[in-house]
C-alpha cells in the first residue's frame, strides 16, 4: 500500500471516530444523526482495517465503539452482537 494511500486510512479512521463521538455527545441528536453515527463507527472500524498500522486493539475498540453506539440508540440486538466480539 502506497504511504498516501495508509495515511489517508488512518486518517480517516480517526477523523470518523472523532465525528462517532461528538454525535454521541450531543442531546439534541435528529434520526439522521444517528444514521450518521452508526455508519461513522463502522467506517471508522474499516479504515483502521485497512491501515498499516492496524493491531487487534483497533478491531476491539472498533467494535466497542460501534456496541456502545447501538446501545446509545436503544438497539440491543446489535449492541450485544458487537459487544461478543470485542471481549
Amino acid at each position: 500500500m502506497s504511504r498516501d494511500l495508509n495515511k489517508m486510512h488512518q486518517s480517516s479512521a480517526i477523523n470518523l471516530n472523532q465525528e462517532t463521538w461528538a454525535l454521541l455527545e450531543r442531546k439534541d441528536r435528529t434520526d439522521s444523526d444517528n444514521q450518521r453515527m452508526i455508519t461513522f463507527a463502522k467506517d471508522s472500524l474499516y479504515h483502521w482495517q485497512k491501515s498499516s498500522n492496524y493491531k487487534p486493539v483497533n478491531h476491539q475498540r472498533g467494535e466497542w465503539l460501534i456496541s456502545n453506539v447501538y446501545a446509545v440508540l436503544n438497539h440491543g440486538k446489535e449492541a450485544l452482537s458487537h459487544g461478543l466480539i470485542c471481549m
